[in-house]
């Protein structure tokens, strides 16, 4: 939903904090994959929030966002000894915090996966050893398939790796509840794959 709003308000001028997408009768959560949110192929309706709202929601995000960042900054003082379950746990309530941690916790690979688990896209911030690691990636792939994008080369080139991010979860009983559900998730994930990939006939079969 995050960058379906980037888009909207690119075309449309309405700041993403002033949309409110509904797919179907439920609100679009921005912590859930868009393709998740939008199971059935039902339709998105965008319902402006009053600017007052916006600014209130906006002031309560950066303030939770500062509080996290405190609470993480104070932990990780304290994480010298290597307990890290404090970490872990801010982690799993906020998986964009993994940017903010040094390198040697970012190559932990509980930590990496469970902010993967919570946003995908943190798959970015991983060391590089955790973006080839098949699990790692697949957590954070299988939840958002453009999160492939994040992954180690090595991995976007695997074409078998590649293949089983496309079919996603549960692919048969998707195939026969929302096919155009797995057809664009297929498409989705080979869009982020190596170059070559994309070209691949066998997997553009889609």
């Amino acid at each position: 939903p995050d960058k379906l709003k980037a888009a909207v308000e690119r075309v449309t001028g309405i700041p993403a904090l002033e949309q409110v997408l509904i797919a179907g009768t439920c609100e679009l959560d921005d912590d859930q994959p868009l393709l998740q949110g939008l199971a059935g192929g039902c339709h998105v309706t965008l319902v402006r929030r009053a600017p007052e709202a916006a600014r209130r929601l906006r002031r309560a995000s950066e303030a939770l966002w500062t509080e996290l960042g405190e609470l993480l900054e104070a932990e990780l003082s304290e994480a010298a000894g290597g307990d890290l379950s404090a970490i872990l746990a801010l982690v799993q309530r906020d998986g964009r915090l993994l940017e903010r941690l040094p390198e040697a916790i970012r190559a932990n690979r509980r930590i990496v996966l469970a902010a993967v688990r919570r946003h995908p896209d943190a798959l970015a911030h991983a060391v590089d050893a955790l973006r080839a690691d098949r699990e790692v990636v697949q957590a954070a792939a299988l939840r958002c398939p453009f999160a492939l994008q994040h992954a180690h080369q090595a991995l976007r080139s695997d074409r078998h790796f590649v293949a089983e991010v496309m079919q996603g979860e549960d692919q048969v009983e998707r195939l026969l509840t929302h096919p155009k559900e797995v057809v664009l998730w297929a498409r989705c994930s080979l869009s982020c794959a190596a170059p070559a990939l994309q070209q691949d006939p066998h997997l553009r079969q889609v």
